[in-house]
């Protein structure tokens, strides 16, 4: 599988709580601000985002350390159609929180991953001028995946008390460092030009990231809103965040 950033939507969460949930004590890797200053909330998303990534089952939240995808069938540009199984993506634990802004009701942050995926595929079609009919094992390794958020939110009013709802929402990301692919028998039968395949890959492995990545990003970006949307919808908003609509 591609590089899918979507999981750094999950890195705003921790930094929403107070001191409580429903009554009980927020996790212990929670340092609330008590001034919502972009230093602040910078600080807080780091030093929460390891232990939220990891899950917290009171709140419905599954971990994603490691992230896992059973089966995951993309047709990407040119026709090219894979099967990707068993899929474990790692390294969520690890990213680094480079810039985090409070801006009214939207929050706008900075992440940098660098994120390793490994599996099974099969495929069959072209990518770029290469025909393909393969299928082995994967490895992708993501270095330095720069990623920008921007979420906007509204308040909702559900038995006398106000949630969030995300309005909406925005990402973009850019690849600062190099995308290393190895994958196994692309070329059924043909040892040699399956290597040319992957030499190729890699050597232009900025041009092969962009035509694989959006389809995997937006799959991980329904994944990680559920996981948002779920805690936005059990926990009242004075109890995350305090916002004045």
């Amino acid at each position: 599988m591609e590089c899918t950033y979507l999981v750094i939507l999950c890195s705003l969460v921790p930094w929403l709580f107070t001191t409580s949930y429903a009554g009980r004590e927020a996790p212990n890797f929670v340092h609330p601000c008590v001034h919502a200053t972009d230093a602040c909330l910078k600080t807080a998303i780091q030093e929460a985002l390891p232990g939220f990534v990891r899950g917290v089952p009171e709140l419905g939240i599954e971990s994603i350390v490691p992230y896992t995808v059973d089966k995951l069938s993309l047709t990407l540009p040119g026709g090219l159609k894979v099967t990707f199984t068993h899929g474990v993506a790692k390294g969520w634990d690890g990213c680094v929180v480079r810039d985090a802004k409070l801006m009214n009701h939207t929050i706008k942050f900075e992440v940098r991953c660098t994120l390793t995926i490994t599996g099974k595929y099969v495929s069959t079609g072209k990518i770029l001028i290469f025909p393909i009919n393969g299928g082995g094992d994967s490895y992708i390794k993501c270095n330095n995946l720069d990623m920008t958020i921007t979420l906007q939110l509204a308040p909702v009013l559900r038995d006398g008390l106000q949630y969030l709802k995300l309005q909406r929402h925005s990402t973009t990301h850019r690849y600062s460092g190099q995308v290393v692919y190895h994958m196994t028998n692309l070329v059924q039968n043909s040892p040699f030009i399956s290597n040319l395949v992957l030499k190729f890959m890699n050597k232009h492995w900025r041009l092969v990231a962009e035509k694989f990545g959006d389809p995997v990003v937006a799959v991980g970006a329904r994944i990680v809103m559920k996981n948002i949307e779920q805690l936005f919808n059990t926990v009242p908003m004075l109890e995350l965040i305090r916002l004045t609509f």
